[in-house]
């Protein structure tokens, strides 16, 4: 049996992202496939870009992405409908495999997968992927079928964010429900929401935890917070000297143990805290970063436009 997929994707202004989303999937399309561009009222090249590219573009200003993904799903007539994001990269074998999970299970209702951040940094990559352990996050490298979604009593919500993980609740009542961790979306990630977020946090926890413990431990600990807060707070700012932070932190914690001063171990956690930040950001590496090349998912060669 063949599975035919109708990719939808939400843009609203996205001429710089939707060119090379579109070039990674438009060469993994096979006949009776195809790409839906829901369209939110640009007012740059989005919609010319799409119809360059062979999609079908259906207009739908001032709506929400939970709107616009529901036009599309609703417009699809495949067996099966795929969701992403302008600004995601699909990688090689995205679409295969995802036929390929629909097409030898027939009581899959909903399938979707992980996220790998296309700079390849740790900590984004393991926050968005601890989100997809639910179904959270995941509205760009989501599938479902048709019959599935057209039993909802609704579909997507209308609103513009977790919008996906409530298709997949609404989803999972209704049929078979699927995580694959190697169905892999490549993404620019945000670096709020991905990184300096969870490492606030982190940082603030350490501090909290730092108050209920004995010295020297404590300085140790809160000294460590403040490495890692503040050097994400300055990390863009910090990003083009040639010395990694990496070695200026163990530098400082090397310092600070030889300091005959009440703050040494504060001074000693600081240093840790900013060699930690690199460690969780970049890598274990002491070497300059390639990171904006590193990435373990195999992009597809753009295909020209017409």
């Amino acid at each position: 049996m063949t599975t035919n997929i109708t990719v939808v994707i939400p843009t609203l202004n996205e001429e710089s992202n939707l060119p090379e989303c579109l070039q990674n999937i438009t060469p993994q399309t096979k006949p009776g496939d195809e790409i839906v561009v829901v369209d939110g009222g640009s007012t740059d090249n989005t919609q010319q870009i799409a119809l360059n590219h062979g999609a079908t573009v259906l207009h739908a200003p001032n709506t929400s992405i939970g709107k616009a993904r529901a036009i599309g799903a609703e417009y699809a007539e495949t067996e099966v409908i795929a969701t992403t994001d302008a600004d995601a990269l699909p990688p090689k074998g995205w679409l295969s495999k995802i036929r390929s999970h629909f097409t030898n299970d027939p009581d899959l209702a909903v399938l979707w997968g992980s996220i790998t951040d296309a700079n390849g940094i740790p900590i984004r990559s393991l926050v968005a992927n601890f989100s997809t352990l639910t179904g959270g996050a995941s509205g760009n490298n989501t599938a479902y079928t048709k019959e599935a979604y057209e039993s909802l009593e609704s579909g997507y919500p209308d609103i513009s964010f977790l919008e996906d993980v409530a298709i997949i609740y609404r989803l999972s009542r209704v049929g078979k429900v699927k995580r694959d961790k190697t169905l892999k979306m490549v993404m620019n990630m945000d670096r709020f929401r991905y990184q300096t977020a969870p490492l606030l946090l982190l940082s603030a926890g350490m501090g909290l935890t730092a108050t209920q413990i004995p010295t020297p431990y404590s300085q140790l600990l809160s000294g460590a917070a403040a490495g890692i807060a503040g050097t994400e707070l300055t990390h863009e700012s910090l990003t083009e000297t040639p010395i990694h932070h990496d070695t200026a932190g163990i530098a400082l914690a090397a310092l600070g143990t030889r300091l005959p001063t009440q703050y040494n171990d504060a001074i000693t956690g600081v240093g840790i805290g900013i060699a930690a930040h690199h460690e969780i950001t970049e890598g274990f590496s002491m070497l300059p970063s390639t990171l904006s090349q590193n990435t373990d998912e195999e992009v597809t060669a753009p295909c020209q436009s017409s």
